[in-house]
C-alpha cells in the first residue's frame, strides 16, 4: 500500500458517505395527495339554500399533516354529482394529535330532485350519499339572508364548542358542557 494515507481514507470516507448523501438529498417535503384510506370524512351533508347547493365535510385527521386548499374538481353526469376535494398529505414532520377540519365546497345550483353526492379525492370514491333537493317555498316572513345567518350561527356555536373541549383537561365531553352557563328559563 503505497501512497498517502489520508488520501486513501478521504477516498473511503466518499465512497461509503456518497450514496448516503445522494439518498438524503433527494428528499424533499412537499404536499402529495393522501391516501385515500385515511382521509374519509366521519360526516358529510348537503344544504340548499337561495338556489345554491352546498356539501358539508368534516374530518377528524390523525395528524396535522393534512390539509384541503386545493379548489375542488365538481362535475354532474344525470343525478350523480362528483365532488373532488383534493385531500393533501404532507411528506415530512407532523404534529401528533386528532385535529378536526371542516370545508364548505359550492356544488352550484340543482333543481328539485333527488340526487347522489360521490365525493372523492383525487379521483377515488370516498363516500357517497344521496339527498333530495325540494322545491322552494315562499316564506310568510322574509328574513334577509336566513341561509347566511343560520350558517354564521353555527359556525359561531361549533367556535365556542371547540374552544371549550380545547380548554378542558378533562377525558370526557360531558364534563366540558357541565361548566358552561345553563340557559335560564
Amino acid at each position: 500500500m503505497r501512497g498517502n494515507p489520508l488520501r486513501h481514507l478521504l477516498v473511503v470516507l466518499v465512497v461509503t458517505l456518497a450514496p448516503g448523501y445522494m439518498v438524503v438529498s433527494a428528499q424533499t417535503e412537499t404536499w402529495v395527495p393522501a391516501n385515500p384510506t385515511f382521509i374519509v370524512p366521519n360526516q358529510l351533508s348537503v344544504s340548499h339554500c337561495n338556489g345554491r347547493a352546498t356539501v358539508t365535510a368534516s374530518w377528524l385527521f390523525t395528524s396535522g399533516g393534512y390539509r384541503v386548499v386545493l379548489p375542488p374538481v365538481v362535475s354532474r353526469r344525470g343525478q350523480t354529482i362528483s365532488l373532488d376535494s383534493r385531500v393533501e398529505e404532507w411528506t415530512g414532520v407532523r404534529t401528533l394529535a386528532i385535529v378536526p377540519a371542516q370545508k364548505n365546497f359550492d356544488i352550484g345550483t340543482l333543481e328539485p330532485g333527488t340526487y347522489t353526492l360521490d365525493f372523492q379525492s383525487w379521483g377515488s370514491t370516498l363516500k357517497q350519499i344521496q339527498f333530495t333537493i325540494f322545491e322552494t317555498l315562499a316564506a310568510g316572513i322574509s328574513i334577509d339572508e336566513r341561509c347566511f345567518f343560520v350558517s354564521q350561527h353555527y359556525r359561531d356555536f361549533c367556535r365556542v364548542i371547540q374552544t371549550a373541549m380545547a380548554s378542558h383537561s378533562g377525558p370526557t365531553i360531558s364534563r366540558t358542557v357541565e361548566w358552561m352557563p345553563r340557559v335560564s328559563r
